[in-house]
Parts: structure tokens; sequence; C-alpha cells
């Protein structure tokens, strides 16, 4: 659980109505892309034209009132858009170019943002991205993102994250400013991947804290948070070299109700389930499965016969039968031994990426429809499971 672990009493600050102005925050989304592409379902501006998409590259271009033979220092690193209408823009020299959001949100590389835009050239001759908006629109893609509303769906544990976000974020506003902006959306800084991965019960807890800041001696505490704890937090004195009243070493133990997950028995089941799906039960049915002329079967499955047969099948570069070796649930097999069956054919298609298993954080899976949703990569996937698919 993502939490602030406090030693001495803090204060829970609002703003008031009367004196509340909202601070607009500039958030880092890429600062070494070669090219971006920004996208949205209604038009927006860019370069005085109108356009649903518009790609950005910084290239190495001449200044059109150069005259006479170009130098090298007549080169100059200027941002190119192309836009939908397949025209190109060559934008001058330093120039930021700022996209006002539509009535949609502005998608870059597949996520989408509240706010506008910046993009512009940096030092390293690659560009930065700035998402530029509302403090509290921006903790809508921050609280969900640091404490999983799937996981933890207790609107005070999510109020309370959402307290330490908004507090991380005046204590550091402005970080980053040589680099154009205030705050990076990794975990260097908080974790932000905008609309698609807000949560309505995260956001409730958002707008019931709107304003509210922890501090310490009147200022904003230095709201650090991790996400996983061994049992008990270190001292910051032991960490900064430095003695902070309000971080100091608590027990941070976590208890909660077992996670009902389905699981193997052994993971025999899981190959032969694999292998199942496949349709492949002999070598033959491998070479099918993977686009390969169909072979004649090995006269054995042991590795001596099957080198051979991986040679001028699959893998022209094996090495000899003596130098092969298979991990097995039975250990390693040595090339002199007999390997089973299903362990190589599962080792084949296996090897030769038969699947591709999608990766990322659990949350949610109603067992009953058979429905997964998966956070990868910032992005929320669903996925619908037949009823006879294993679940691991």
């Amino acid at each position: 659980m993502r939490q602030i672990l406090l030693g001495v009493a803090l204060l829970l600050v609002p703003v008031t109505p009367q004196s509340f102005v909202e601070p607009i925050v500039r958030i880092g989304l890429t600062q070494n892309a070669a090219t971006v592409t920004v996208r949205s379902a209604e038009t927006f501006m860019v370069a005085g034209r109108m356009t649903r998409a518009a790609t950005f590259a910084a290239v190495l271009a001449v200044d059109p009132e150069t005259k006479g033979p170009v130098a090298a220092a007549d080169l100059q690193y200027r941002i190119t858009v192309k836009l939908e209408d397949e025209a190109t823009v060559v934008m001058p020299a330093g120039a930021r170019v700022r996209i006002e959001p539509p009535a949609s949100p502005l998608e870059v590389e597949a996520r989408a943002y509240r706010g506008a835009l910046e993009i512009f050239g940096n030092s390293r001759r690659t560009l930065t991205v700035v998402n530029e908006l509302p403090l509290e629109d921006y903790l809508r893609g921050v609280v969900p993102n640091e404490l999983n509303p799937a996981a933890f769906g207790q609107l005070e544990a999510l109020k309370a994250q959402a307290v330490a976000a908004r507090t991380y974020i005046h204590r550091n506003i402005g970080q980053y400013k040589k680099e154009g902006y205030d705050i990076c959306a990794t975990d260097a800084c908080q974790v932000y991947f905008g609309v698609l991965t807000e949560d309505a019960l995260a956001t409730q807890a958002v707008m019931e804290t709107r304003g509210v800041v922890a501090t310490y001696d009147g200022r904003p505490i230095n709201a650090l948070y991790s996400s996983t704890c061994g049992g008990r937090t270190e001292d910051a004195e032991h960490i900064f070299n430095e003695k902070v009243p309000y971080l100091v070493s608590v027990s941070c133990e976590y208890k909660h109700a077992e996670t009902a997950f389905a699981t193997s028995r052994a993971i025999p089941d899981w190959k032969d389930g694999v292998l199942a799906v496949a349709g492949v039960n002999n070598f033959s049915d491998a070479a099918r499965f993977m686009g390969l002329p169909g072979h004649d079967e090995p006269a054995s499955t042991r590795p001596a016969t099957l080198a051979a047969f991986i040679r001028k099948t699959f893998y022209p570069s094996v090495l000899t039968a003596s130098d092969l070796s298979f991990v097995t649930e039975q250990g390693i097999l040595t090339a002199g031994e007999v390997v089973p069956r299903s362990e190589l054919l599962f080792r084949l298609i296996d090897k030769k990426s038969a699947f591709e298993w999608q990766q990322g954080v659990l949350q949610s899976f109603d067992a009953g429809e058979r429905r997964m949703r998966l956070l990868a990569g910032g992005q929320l996937k669903e996925f619908s499971l037949a009823p006879d698919a294993l679940v691991y």
C-alpha cells in the first residue's frame, strides 16, 4: 500500500474557498522523444491549421532566409509537424508548439490527457512533451496509479493518498523548471497516466479533499510514500543524513484478506494445457503450428534424435546432442536421458513465441463473467476468457 507513515502530529490544512487559487501544473510526459504523435477525436489547432492528428519530429533544417552556400553553422534543429492531410510544417528555430484542449482529451502515444500540451526541442536534440492542467485534474490521473482502487477500495485510504499526492506537488512544484516543466510523470516523482486510468472512487477521494495538504511548521511536508514495505520504515536521518520530525521509523505491517486465485496443481498441468490449446500432439503438429513444412516423427525422444530434428526443421545453428541439456520438472537431463515428449513439444512452441503473455497489474477479475482487467503500460486492457481457459 502506498501511504505516508508519520511519527508526529501534522496539520491537514484546507485552503478556504475565498483564498483558493488552484495551481496550474506542468507535467513532463516525455523528455527524449525522437517523434511524438498527438491525436484527438475533435480537431485541434497546430501551426495555424486544424487537424485531428499531428506528428512532431526534431530535424536539422536551414533557415529560409539563408542565402548562398550553406555552412554547418546554418543548420539548426527545428520541429517539423506532419498533419492529418500529410502536409508538413517546419516551425521556427526554438519554437514551442502549444495545443489547447478541444472538447475531447488529447492523446499522446495512446494515452489521453486533460488540459493542454506543449512540445518543444531540448538540449539533447530530442522532443519534450509537457501536459499543462489544473492540479486537481492532474491528481485524478495520479491517485489510482499510486494506490490501486481495485486492491485498496476504501475511500478513506484513497483520500489519504490524494492528500499525500497533492502535498507532494505543493512541496516539489518547479523541481524540473530547467527542463521546462514542474514534475515528471514516472515513479521518480508520481506516476501519472492521464484519463484512461482514472477511477470513480479515486476521483471522489480527490474531490472530497480538494485543496487539502499536510503541513509541518506552516509548510507542506515532504510527502514521501512507497508502494511496498518490509514491515517497518526507515528513519529519514539514515537516508538523507538529516532529521525530519515527521519521517521517522514506524511499523507498516499491512494485514489483508487472502486473495483468491486459481492455480495449477503442477507445472505439467500448465504445459499440457498449452499444448491442448495449440493443438500440438506430436512433432509434425509443432511444425505445422509454426508454419513450417511437416516432417516425419523422430524415431525416439532422446535428445540426440531431437537435436537432429531441430537442426533440420527449426534451428540450423543448434549445437550437437552432447551439448544439449533440458530443464524439466525432474531436474536437468543430459543428452543421454529420455525427455518426456510433452516437455519437448512445449519447448518447441514456447521458444518460438507461440503465445504472447500479457503482463500487467490485475485491476479486477470477474470469475463468473470470466472477464479480467489489467493495467499494462498505463493503459487499462480488458480480456474475456473462454469457459475452458486456464487461469493461473
